[in-house]
């Protein structure tokens, strides 16, 4: 697909296409096979409010914890069969919750489309560095490293704001 193909597709489509290159290659090398920067690529999906998931390596839209999901009760669905349905999967739905009690709701300041990011240099403790970068692979691999230093700062001030 050329440039120009591209850039004129839906946000959705456009993440459809670099979805399927992503499945096979690198998102450099995704970038190049549309002739775009990657730098370019990342700012055009942030601006779709999508993001990469690394772990997956696919992007998926960001939904920040303020939107309001609203799921309007379906009367088309007989009680009985609801009933029957969450006994046939309820080993699933609690897998789901179980998973979801476990997800990390980062400040939706982070991901706003007007921030600037800037390189920062400073000095931290090796040990306290690895822990951190450990425990973040292990428990938010799906969330940039950036994010989570952006979010423990933020953190920080809430906590010892003085009252």
């Amino acid at each position: 697909m050329n440039i120009d193909n591209f850039l004129n597709l839906q946000p959705q489509q456009q993440v459809d296409c670099i979805n399927k290159l992503l499945k096979e290659h690198s998102l450099d090398e995704a970038a190049t096979l549309l002739k775009i920067s990657k730098s370019k690529l990342s700012a055009m999906m942030k601006e779709g409010n999508f993001v990469l998931i690394k772990s997956l390596n696919q992007y998926c839209r960001y939904i920040s914890p303020e939107a309001q999901v609203s799921i309007p009760p379906c009367s088309s669905i007989k009680s009985d069969e609801a009933l029957t349905f969450i006994e046939d999967n309820l080993d699933s739905l609690k897998a789901l919750i179980s998973n979801t009690s476990n997800t990390l709701n980062l400040d939706s300041r982070i991901y706003a489309k007007d921030i600037t990011m800037s390189s920062k240099s400073f000095k931290i403790n090796d040990a306290i560095y690895a822990d951190f970068t450990t425990f973040c692979k292990e428990n938010y691999s799906y969330l940039k490293l950036q994010d989570l230093f952006s979010q423990a700062l933020l953190e920080f001030i809430q906590n010892h704001q003085p009252h």
